[in-house]
Parts: C-alpha cells; sequence; structure tokens
C-alpha cells in the first residue's frame, strides 16, 4: 500500500508411502504448473470474490484490510469476511490481511509503542478466523522507529504459529535513503523474521508532487537491486499498481489517483494524446477539456475544463516490469490494488509469470522460457531467418534495426544474398553487412530509403515501418508461394491515436485486421514507437504458425 507384522512397521511403511506421495505430487506441480508468487492487496468496496475470479487463476494470496490501529496504538478490527476466507481457500489463495496505520505516524508510532497487547490481538485473530498470517504495513515512521520495527516483527514472528505467514510491505529504496520514512525499514534485519518482503516500488511521483511516471522502469530496477542486496531474492516480492495519476496544468497540487479500468475508458473516449515513454516504459496521455466538452468522473471528483497529464501503466509497461522479475529471479509479485486494473492483463500475469524447470532457452542465454516471445525466437532461429548479436546472446529487448529488419525478410524469403552487389541506390550502404539484403528488398520494392537518398541501415525501425514491409512482403508471389495459410479480414480495427491520414495507416489497419499487428491495451498503436527485436519475432512467427 502507499496513500502467509506389527504396528511400528505398518506405520513406518504408511508414513513412507504417504512422504513419496507427497514428493510425487510436489515434483508433478513443479514441472507442470509451477509459476512465481502472485498476491494482491484488497481495499474499498467491491465483490472481491468476483474479482479473484477475474484473475486467470495466478493468485496465490490475497491481503485484505482487516487490521486498523485506533490513537492509543490497539487494534481496531474491520469486519473479518469468513465466506471469503473460505472461498480463497478453496482455491488454494491463501488469506494475509494487512496491518496499517495509513500513512498516520503517530498512530504507526502508538501500535509499536502498544506492540505487546496488539500483536498478541491480532494473531488471536488470525488464529480463531483460520487467516495464513499478517502483512505488516505501517508507513510514513522515520529512522528514529527503524530498531522498533524490527522488534515488532520479531514479536510477531515468536507469537504467529509456525504455518502463519509474516509479509512485511516496505518502501521502495533505489536511492538507499536511511532518513526519513525509508530510514524505518531495516530490509537486512525484518528479513530475518519476514517470509518476504512486498516492496512497494510505486509512487515514484506521487500526489502532491510533481507529475511523471507512477512507476518508472529505472526506479522499479534500481528498487529490486537494492532490495536483493539486502535479503535473499527468494524474499523479494515485486510491488506492482493497477493505477495510474493525473496532474492538472497550471494547478499546483495533483497527482490523484486514476484506476487503469477508468484509464482505458477515458482514452478511448475522449481525444487523448497518447505516447509511451521509453526511458521509464510509461504510457502518457495529455487530455484538454473545453468548455462544451463532455467530462469524464474519477471516482467522485468530475474534471474541469483544462488540460490534464496522465502517468499509468498498459500491458507494455507491465510486462516490463513482470521481465524484472524473471530477470533478478525474485520470489513474485503483489499489486496496488484489485479491481482497478484492466482485466486482461491478468493473462499477462499468467503469461509472464510461469516459472520453468528450464530457464534458459536452448538457442540464446538471455531468451527465458517463460519469455513472451521464447517460442518466436526459437522458431526463427530454428529456421535459419534469425541469428543473436552475439553467438550466445538475441538482446530480446534491444530495438531492431532497419538493416536487421532486411536480413530477416530476406532469410525468410530465401533470397540469395550471398551475391555481391557493386552498387546501391542508397549512399550509407555500400559495404554495410546488410547491403546485399538491402539491396535484394530494394529491387522487389519491398523497403525505401529516405528522401535525401540515404538507407539509414543502423538506425532503429518503427512500428510503421514494419508495418509497410510486412505489408509489402505479403503481396509478393515468392511469399504466397512459400506460405499456404489464408489470412482472412477480421474485422476492422480503430486505434485512438490514428485518424487515417498518416503515411502507414492503410499497412497498420490491414494487419491488423489480419491479427498479425496488435496494438495497446489503451487502444492506440504507437506507430512511429521502435519495435524490439522479440517484438519483430514474435510478428514474423504470426505470418507462419
Amino acid at each position: 500500500m502507499r496513500t502467509k507384522e506389527n504396528k511400528k512397521i505398518v506405520a513406518f511403511r504408511w508414513a513412507l508411502c504417504g512422504i513419496l506421495t507427497v514428493m510425487f505430487c510436489v515434483t508433478c506441480l513443479q514441472s507442470v504448473n509451477a509459476q512465481k508468487y502472485n498476491m494482491t492487496y484488497l481495499y474499498g468496496a467491491g465483490d472481491y470474490i468476483s474479482m479473484v475470479n477475474n484473475t486467470e487463476g495466478t493468485l496465490n494470496e490475497v491481503s485484505p484490510s482487516y487490521f486498523d490501529i485506533d490513537e492509543k496504538g490497539n487494534l481496531k478490527l474491520n469486519a473479518v469476511d469468513d465466506n471469503l476466507v473460505s472461498k480463497m481457500h478453496a482455491q488454494g489463495i491463501k488469506v494475509v490481511p494487512f496491518f496499517s496505520n495509513h500513512w498516520d505516524r503517530d498512530v504507526g508510532r502508538a501500535a509499536i509503542k502498544n506492540r505487546d497487547k496488539i500483536v498478541t490481538d491480532i494473531v488471536n485473530v488470525v488464529k480463531n478466523h483460520h487467516l495464513d498470517g499478517i502483512n505488516i504495513d505501517l508507513e510514513n515512521l522515520t529512522e528514529a522507529d527503524r530498531e522498533n520495527y524490527v522488534a515488532m516483527a520479531k514479536l510477531f514472528r515468536e507469537k504467529l504459529p509456525a504455518d502463519k505467514s509474516l509479509v512485511i510491505s516496505v518502501a521502495a529504496n533505489p536511492h538507499d535513503y536511511q532518513t526519513g520514512w525509508h530510514g524505518s525499514y531495516d530490509y537486512e534485519q525484518l528479513g530475518k523474521y519476514a517470509d518476504y518482503l512486498m516492496v512497494m516500488a510505486y509512487d515514484e511521483h506521487y500526489e502532491g508532487g510533481e507529475a511523471g511516471p507512477v512507476a518508472g522502469i529505472e526506479f522499479v530496477e534500481k528498487s529490486i537491486q537494492y532490495a536483493v542486496s539486502k535479503v535473499d531474492k527468494s524474499k523479494v516480492v515485486l510491488g506492482i499498481p493497477l493505477y495510474g495519476r493525473y496532474w492538472k496544468e497550471n494547478v499546483l497540487y495533483g497527482g490523484a489517483a486514476v484506476s487503469l479500468e477508468k484509464m482505458s475508458e477515458i482514452v478511448k473516449n475522449y481525444n487523448c494524446k497518447v505516447t509511451f515513454d521509453e526511458a521509464s516504459k510509461s504510457p502518457k496521455a495529455v487530455l484538454t477539456l473545453g468548455v462544451s466538452d463532455t467530462k469524464p468522473k474519477i471516482y467522485a471528483k468530475t474534471l474541469t475544463q483544462g488540460t490534464y497529464i496522465f502517468w499509468y501503466e498498459d500491458e507494455t509497461s507491465i510486462r516490463a516490469k513482470l521481465e524484472l522479475v524473471n530477470k533478478y529471479d525474485i520470489k513474485g509479485v503483489g499489486s496496488w490494488r484489485l479491481g482497478m486494473e484492466e482485466k486482461s492483463m491478468w493473462e499477462i500475469f499468467k503469461e509472464m509469470l510461469q516459472d520453468n524447470l528450464s530457464i534458459h532457452n536452448i538457442a540464446f542465454k538471455d531468451v527465458a522460457t517463460n519469455h513472451w516471445a521464447n517460442d518466436a525466437i526459437t522458431f526463427l532461429k530454428e529456421k535459419g531467418w534469425v541469428s543473436g548479436r552475439t553467438e550466445d546472446l538475441f538482446a530480446p529487448e534491444e530495438n531492431l534495426t532497419r538493416g536487421e529488419m532486411a536480413a530477416v525478410i530476406c532469410r525468410m524469403l530465401n533470397l540469395d544474398a550471398g551475391v555481391s552487389v557493386t552498387s546501391s541506390n542508397y549512399t550509407d550502404v555500400q559495404n554495410h553487412w546488410a547491403q546485399n539484403y538491402i539491396v535484394k528488398l530494394n529491387e522487389l520494392s519491398v523497403v525505401n530509403g529516405y528522401t535525401d537518398g540515404s538507407f539509414r541501415p543502423d538506425n532503429a525501425i518503427t512500428r510503421g515501418e514494419v508495418a509497410k514491409i510486412i505489408y509489402k512482403v505479403m503481396e509478393l508471389d515468392t511469399f504466397k508461394n512459400a506460405n499456404n495459410q489464408s489470412f482472412e479480414e477480421r474485422g476492422s480495427t480503430v486505434y485512438m491515436d490514428m485518424n487515417g491520414h498518416e503515411w502507414s495507416y492503410e499497412y497498420i489497419t490491414s494487419l491488423s485486421s489480419k491479427k498479425i499487428l496488435n496494438g495497446y491495451a489503451d487502444g492506440t498503436f504507437r506507430p512511429n514507437n521502435n519495435v524490439t527485436r522479440a517484438e519483430l519475432a514474435q510478428v514474423i512467427y504470426r505470418l507462419w504458425e
């Protein structure tokens, strides 16, 4: 948050049988359905059971808001929903409620001072309601409370039954701050008592602060790096925001929260200018409302005339964060909070959190078997259509160059690019490694250069440029003769950031209708965004799968 023969011989045989059965079952589960841990918070009103049922079976733990604190540091118990607990247990999901001061420093300090009583009271509730543990979520304390915070964690661990989880939510600390509210969390000491630390890697930009990403990728990665330097990676869970924030221009105070579900609605129904910030791997939308425009309502507040800046999350930004979970091989992810997301995002969690026993792709060491484009990269490698940046490394997240694109297409079409050419229509490809590929495709009118006579083979290629090349390739008899698939139109696709006048519009809409290209969850296509090497592999794979 921010804002778990004789009786002895017979007995021995049965015990041994049970042990072997458990070992066999555990082995099967690990082999077939192992995945990274996935927890989420339950807060506010809502039908939690239905919300959980929409999560594609990916959740291991939910954390409802059952434990608050009064001004004297005593437990203020919210209603425990025993039906929810029963329903979650039936699905194999733990219920580990969070214990929070809701950013009130005085209340938090009162609880720590009164820790003997409040810890005892909470543990009794955990036992009586068959809960699976406790998530300590005390925020806005300072370095002065550091030792007492650890003492409370130690007391919880001593009083909780051994089979109950102790989770501690900690502030993300990418800059190693030792004072202020970051200073209240001694990762190393807290990690001795916690089953895991839930690193709240969000609110990089927050309500009351300046506009910016809620969880930029550098902020998130440095937060993970700090955490794994203090505790074992198996005790680190990455917190991911299922919300965005918005600011109004020329207004000093901003940064109120907006759910991703609401954000998607705003982008689709209003004339927003949507861009994707590559540096932070975060989407941004700018919405200008005139006097007569219909005004969106976010929670209880109706927006007024003016220009608003939204920073939020989408499928691409969530993927980038989940890639880091796999890169650092940490325990898993947590999210604030269930009900704010777009339902389709759980498919990404399900896909990205698979924790296969064989971690690396046979062909490339930097492509995990659970990488979203693993099948595509493997297919293209086996065909001989792609090569790595080195013998062992594919560099899936690096930008694809125009020269590399030409090489992949030539190999796919089985064009003989080995015959050297002595001249080219372009001023900057002479003696370039991709010269032959570029010339071959230029002769087929598949690729074009720029008006200044250059091709710029080492420039990153954009989504619009890839769309045009694929479109041209699919018109070639060479491709049609080699590919027996039928690419039927499946209905038109409209993108919020394209009005039909873009040079790439025809190519993008045609390929989108055939499900060869996809847009983003917010209804945009972003034709000027660069294409990664993994993304190109996935597009080519769709042509042949």
